[in-house]
Parts: structure tokens; sequence; C-alpha cells
């Protein structure tokens, strides 16, 4: 029997919230490497991949929403690995990091993207195709923004009057 030194122990307390139930879903779906795999190769200077800040900032949508600039402090809240981090990395989370990432996202094919992901939940969740219609052709979204010069970007030009 083996037997344990009480003045020897050491006690660690992490959140873990609903993220365990959230990684099951995502890790049957394989959004990280799906995820990773539709974004471009990071600068071999970033020190945290836009595929990583995306898939936190992705978990950090399905259990709190927490604005950009608050997701470093957010994610510290839990254990790192809850996210696949070290202890450092998030300390590297940041709005302008995740702001990088999305224009990352902004700039792939994200139509494959979406794709890939709606059949790796058909398969993975024997989602039954003909009783379920996925129209994701109409998104619009509105709003005022000054700098705006309507400027192709990643070959989109952005709809609506600019002023």
């Amino acid at each position: 029997m083996m037997r344990i030194d009480p003045d020897n122990l050491e006690v660690h307390s992490a959140r873990i919230g609903a993220l365990p139930v959230v990684n099951s879903v995502l890790r049957r779906l394989g959004f990280d490497a799906l995820l990773a795999a539709h974004l471009c190769e990071p600068d071999r200077r970033c020190r945290l991949a836009p595929a990583t800040a995306i898939s936190v900032l992705v978990r950090n949508l399905a259990v709190t929403r927490r604005p950009l600039y608050g997701l470093s402090a957010w994610a510290a809240g839990y254990d790192p690995a809850l996210f696949g981090l070290g202890d450092a990395e998030v300390g590297l989370l940041n709005d302008d990091k995740v702001g990088r990432a999305l224009d990352e996202l902004f700039s792939s094919d994200r139509a494959s993207l979406l794709t890939s992901l709606s059949l790796a939940a058909i398969q993975r969740f024997g989602i039954e195709v003909t009783e379920l219609h996925n129209d994701s052709t109409s998104i619009t979204l509105y709003g005022a923004y000054r700098q705006a010069t309507g400027t192709p970007r990643a070959g989109v030009r952005a709809r609506g009057a600019i002023k």
C-alpha cells in the first residue's frame, strides 16, 4: 500500500467549465486540423499560429462570448491544455493576434472549410441529410465603417453604401 505524505502534497485548481464537452464535439469534427489545413502556413516569426488563435476564439464563443481584448484573461482562468496551449502561449492571446488570425481566415477559402466541416459533422454524428437543409449563402452584416473604401480584399468586394 502506498503511503501519502501530507506535508509534500500540492493542490492545484483550474476551471474547466463546459470546455471538455465543447472539445469533445470539436475533436469529433476534426475542427482544429480542418482549420489549420484551410489557413495559410503561419509566418515563422509567428509565435501563435492563426489556427490556434481562432480555435481558442471558437471555444470562447461556444462557452461565454468574451470580447477579443478579453480573450487572454478569459483563457488564463482555464487549464491551458483545454485549448491545446502551453502555459506561455496563453499570454500570447491578444486582440491583435486574434484579429490577424481572423484576417487570415477571411483570406482563406471559407466555402471549402465550411463544406469540410459540414461533411465531417454529417459523417461523424450520423446526421441524416434527407431531413436537413443548410443554406449558408445569405449572410449579411451591416455597419458604418468610416475607413472602408470598398477596395476588394482576397477577391471579395464590400457591398453596400460606402461614403
